[in-house]
């Protein structure tokens, strides 16, 4: 590609004299450059280099018009002030007797030098240099000094061309008429270089010069604006270059407007972009975006941030005090006031999380909330005054939802509390479960308490479960609502709804059928058997229990809550935090915290609220996530998750309900679980249907299976405990009395037993089979007591087993010194043996050994005595 430039030189200033060098030299270029014969437009960067030889040297002056003074090209046309971009223009001493050349390079292509026209020389001149007296000139006919008080009048009809450097006089009159007392000009005037007012009168005033021609305008030389300079004796305060840049209070601008101070005005309109380190309002400044990744919006928000990266702060006094900590959001007028080095915090509402200073990793949303926890970490709150707190007490690991939710909490952690005042009284308490409008604990210290509605309690320490019992004794402690019959503590129903078992206030036990052991049934009033017919009085089990080689089934047992989060209706959606929502298009969400819902683009109906909460979500509809990382890695639909990094592995799962601290943390895919408490979730990252509630009930949701104890419970409802355990497994009280219970051991006691009058089976008078040597024993055998009385090694063997014998149980009693052996069948277990194994009693005289089948291969030890080994 060519480069040519045809060169127009023009002279704008000439300056000479010592009393006005302060003004800048400057030569106007002018010139058509083309490229390949091409007509050019648009910038172009330029850069001026001027010698005293045609080839060789160094320049004696340059100068660059590159980035943004780059020069505009119009239709090829080149229009360049030489020396406006330099401090005080082109140095007199440039110019001397010798010739000059001029060197330009355009966009890194450099051009021959020029020789450089006459004109430009005239900016010295030996004879305007020492000239104090001309008798004749060129542009005047006369020429006269004059003393001050001398009247100068030039009266002409044509121009009157005054070149020399200065008029210094009191009266000039350039007119037709003589004006006293001004500097009246009425026709046109051509100034070449100055003009320097002492304190004259002008229109009455000191100082002052007025120009009138009409239109009120200032015009520079043409065709090509020059400079207009504004100075004072000290500084200068207004430079316009022309086509470039203008200075308020600053030689060298940086901008078309470039203000060295403070702007007032009482409005601002533009179609533009306006840029400031901060804007303020009635001088408060109300918008900041300082740092990395700051954004401040209210009077004094993050006033005092210094290092602290990825913050919101939007509310007067937001994030105030807020030094080095980062990635918090907090919306509401002194939301996080004084937070100095605490991260990864969201508070929104009025002093919401206002005296947290180090805690991290809080979600606290409502007007107060949290307001008092200083070092409180991991943390979820929601709800106006929840968490309100003490002064100079902090918790952390805890879940509020709802109005006053752990008001007075000060000490306390690991508390999950929810519904209107729930749990507002307590205050170091920890690790308490309160669910339910105006539920409470007992105490303002209690710990490991659970309380849902008011009428399931529980002892979270000693996994007890209580309904309509605070203090529960048992596994499940069940108060009745009454003293009658016809009262029922506890109802078992089929799929229909029909009920199949029950058991009333006072102690009556009802049920389509009693299966034991077949070993004895004891304490029933002669006339009393269980066969088939109804039975007329109770089942008095006394200390006995009830052996059975199934079960005793039931419906299920439920736990009924209510909705804590829910989906909000309506149109449209909400982000707020930096980057929240940030490619979301779906309708109906919710998004608060700073990436809450980052990755989301059309999913809908969502409710994420938290740092980071429902991050990598994308398409899928109908969650809630509240807290620090909540659902993180969800892409399912349906799930609701409260709490501390709870479900942040989840990934595909759906229709899952999780709450609290880590709640369900190791679920990735699995779907349709209910998880409820600190740190608990299912077996596996897959596992469905499953539920938790701190560690204490169990179920499986698909099966209707309820469990106290039992992680699997592989029936309707199942208590278990520690092996040996003889206590009370199960209790049903009047709050009086116990009328009905279970043991450890197996034994049901209650005042009597009914049924449907059809039989009572599984029931002997002796299930008893005496063998005194060993041998095999039978499915059939299932349910019956083996007595070997021998001094000889004796060995039983075990038969084969699958999962519709899950339950069977058998009892061996050993009365006779030689060893006995039990022997499981191929590919089954005894206890923790291995495959095909073995159980053994060597010498002792009298010992005795339960084992139930649990699993299709594997036989547990549920009850005995005496030293029993297992081996391989």
């Amino acid at each position: 590609m060519k480069t040519k430039i045809m060169v127009i030189w023009t002279i704008l200033f000439l300056s000479s004299v010592q009393i006005v060098k302060a003004i800048p030299q400057i030569l106007n270029f002018q010139g058509r450059l083309t490229e390949s014969e091409t007509i050019v437009n648009g910038p172009k960067n330029l850069i001026f280099r001027i010698y005293d030889s045609q080839e060789g040297g160094a320049p004696i002056f340059s100068e660059e018009h590159v980035g943004d003074n780059a020069v505009v090209v119009s239709s090829g046309i080149v229009n360049v002030l030489i020396g406006g971009l330099s401090e005080g223009g082109i140095p007199q001493s440039v110019f001397g007797d010798a010739e000059k050349f001029i060197e330009i390079e355009v966009d890194g292509v450099v051009l021959p030098r020029q020789r450089m026209a006459s004109a430009a020389y005239a900016f010295r001149s030996a004879v305007s240099n020492y000239a104090e007296r001309a008798s004749t000139a060129t542009y005047a006919e006369r020429a006269h000094y004059v003393d001050k008080e001398t009247v100068v009048n030039i009266t002409t009809m044509t121009a009157v061309s005054v070149n020399v450097t200065s008029i210094t006089v009191m009266n000039i009159v350039i007119s037709s008429a003589t004006v006293e007392g001004v500097v009246k000009v009425g026709g046109g005037v051509k100034i070449g270089h100055s003009i320097i007012l002492g304190p004259v009168d002008a229109n009455g005033a000191e100082n002052n010069i007025v120009f009138t021609n009409g239109d009120g305008v200032i015009k520079t030389a043409e065709p090509n604006p020059g400079i207009l300079r504004m100075e004072t004796a000290v500084d200068k305060d207004i430079l316009i270059f022309p086509g470039k840049n203008l200075g308020v209070g600053t030689a060298v601008p940086w901008a078309k407007l470039d203000v060295n101070g403070t702007i007032r005005g009482t409005s601002l309109m533009t179609s533009g972009i306006v840029s400031a380190d901060r804007y303020q309002i009635s001088g408060a400044t109300i918008l900041r975006y300082p740092g990395s990744s700051n954004l401040f919006i209210g009077n004094l928000a993050g006033l005092n941030n210094t290092v602290g990266i990825n913050n919101l702060f939007i509310g007067d006094n937001a994030g105030i005090g807020n030094a080095d900590g980062n990635s918090n959001t907090f919306v509401g007028v002194q939301a996080g006031r004084t937070n100095s080095i605490g991260s990864n915090n969201t508070f929104v509402g009025t002093s919401a999380g206002a005296w947290t200073a180090s805690g991290e990793n809080n979600s606290m949303v409502g007007r107060y909330a949290g307001l008092y926890s200083q070092i409180g970490s991991a943390n979820a709150v929601l709800g106006e005054e929840a968490g309100f707190g003490q002064p100079m007490n902090s918790f952390s690991s805890t879940t509020l939802l709802g109005y006053r939710a752990g008001y007075n909490l000060g000490r306390g952690d690991r508390n999950i509390l929810i519904g209107f005042n729930a749990g507002d009284s307590l205050f170091d308490g920890a690790s308490n479960i309160i669910i339910g409008y105006d539920q409470d604990a007992l105490s303002a210290s209690q710990s490991n308490f659970l309380n849902i509605g008011g009428v399931i309690y529980g002892d979270l320490a000693a996994k007890t479960i209580g309904v309509g019992r605070t203090a529960p004794q048992a596994a499940m402690d069940i108060v009745a609502t009454g003293m009658t019959p016809a009262q029922m503590a506890q109802i078992w129903r089929d799929s229909s709804g029909v009920i199949i078992a029950s058991v009333s206030a006072t102690g009556v036990m009802k049920a389509v059928k009693f299966i034991g052991d077949g070993s004895a049934l004891t304490g029933i009033t002669v006339g009393d058997g269980l066969g088939d017919y109804k039975a007329t009085q109770q089942l008095d089990m006394r200390t006995y229990a009830i052996w059975s080689s199934s079960s005793i089934t039931a419906s299920r047992y439920q736990i009924k809550g209510s909705t804590v989060l829910a989906i909000l209706g309506g149109i449209g959606s909400l982000g707020v935090g930096l980057n929240a929502g940030n490619a979301s298009t779906g309708w109906n969400n919710s998004f608060i915290g700073y990436e809450a819902g980052y990755n989301n683009t059309s999913g809908q109906d969502n409710t994420f609220v938290g740092y980071q909460a429902g991050y990598s979500n994308v398409n899928r509809f109908g969650n809630t996530f509240l807290g620090k990382a909540a659902g993180y890695n969800s892409n399912g639909f349906y799930n609701t998750a409260v709490g501390y990094n709870v479900g942040v592995a989840l990934a595909s799962g759906e229709y899952n309900v999780l709450l609290g601290k880590d709640a369900g943390s190791s679920i990735v895919s699995g779907s349709n679980n209910v998880i409820i408490g600190n740190n608990v979730g299912t077996l596996k990252p897959t596992d469905s249907y499953v539920l938790n509630i701190a560690s204490a009930v169990y179920g499986d949701l698909d099966k209707f299976y309820v469990g106290i104890g039992s992680a699997a419970p592989n029936y309707r409802f199942v208590v278990s405990t520690g092996m040996g355990y003889s206590g009370n497994l199960l209790v049903i009280s009047t709050g009086m009395s116990n009328v009905i219970s279970m043991t450890g051991a197996g034994e049901i006691f209650a005042n009597k037993y009914y049924g449907d009058g059809s039989s009572l089976t599984g029931i002997v008078t002796s299930g008893v089979v005496q063998a005194d040597a060993g041998g095999a024993i039978l499915t059939s055998d299932f349910g019956k007591t083996i007595t070997i009385n021998s001094d000889s090694p004796q060995t039983i063997t075990l038969p084969s087993v699958d999962s519709s014998n899950v339950g069977a149980q058998v009892t061996v009693v050993k009365l006779g010194s030689g060893q006995l052996t039990i022997v499981a069948a191929d590919n089954t277990y005894i206890h923790d043996s291995g495959p095909g194994g073995t159980i053994y009693n060597a010498t002792e005289i009298y010992s005795t050994i339960t084992l139930r089948l649990a699993t299709a291969i594997n036989w547990v030890v549920i009850g005995g005595n005496g030293s029993w080994t297992t081996t391989n």
